[in-house]
């Protein structure tokens, strides 16, 4: 039953906060932002007292502690543009984002305590040991497209965007990617809406 003598004990506190913005700032023009936010900070404690062992071994207490902390933050604005262009409808974003990520922790043993009324203290042990971990990482993005709806049948798309993080090297943080696609919704063709069919809605779609 010396076991149950010893204890273990983690508290953690939590916090995830986010607020979203958008305002119209002209006819069919439209600024949105995001704004998150979240932290965590763990702290625990697991204690070996003299009294959960055998005596006949002499034994001395141990203290082990651990605080952890993790903070993370992202922020995302948004510009969008929708304009009448003929019989289709031409629409442009604009947006980017930023984002960031902090953990750090620290790893503290304390050993050879002649006495359980100290366990609780570090200062009191006379010998520790410690480690700890830290890091960071950082992401960044901006992007635009642009998107052409014709008569609701015909869509064009183009899209194009730059990335960087912090996962990879100098040299290799940052890459380009863009894409174009196009759409045919037939099941909006006058010839097809004539004639009765099984299919409700039917669209063919491709992209590079």
């Amino acid at each position: 039953f010396g076991t149950l003598l010893q204890t273990y004990k983690a508290k953690t506190n939590f916090l995830n906060s986010n607020l979203s913005l958008s305002y119209h700032i002209i006819k069919g023009l439209t600024f949105i932002t995001s704004f998150g936010y979240n932290t965590s900070q763990s702290n625990q404690i697991s204690l070996t007292p003299i009294a959960s062992q055998d005596p006949s071994t002499q034994p001395t207490g141990t203290s082990q502690f651990g605080n952890n902390s993790n903070k993370n933050w992202i922020i995302e604005p948004q510009i969008n543009y929708e304009l009448q262009l003929g019989p289709g409808k031409l629409t442009f974003l604009v947006g980017g984002s930023a984002q960031g990520n902090t953990t750090d922790g620290i790893y503290i043993v304390g050993q050879g305590y002649t006495s359980d009324a100290l366990l609780r203290t570090i200062s009191n042990s006379p010998s520790t040991g410690t480690s700890d971990n830290y890091g960071e990482y950082r992401y960044a993005s901006v992007f635009g497209r642009v998107n052409y709806n014709l008569d609701n049948k015909y869509v064009i798309n183009l899209s194009a965007r730059r990335d960087g993080s912090s996962n990879y090297g100098p040299g290799n943080q940052y890459g380009n990617f863009a894409s174009i696609g196009g759409a045919w919704l037939f099941t909006e063709e006058s010839w097809f809406k004539e004639h009765p069919s099984f299919l409700s809605f039917g669209k063919l779609r491709g992209s590079y």
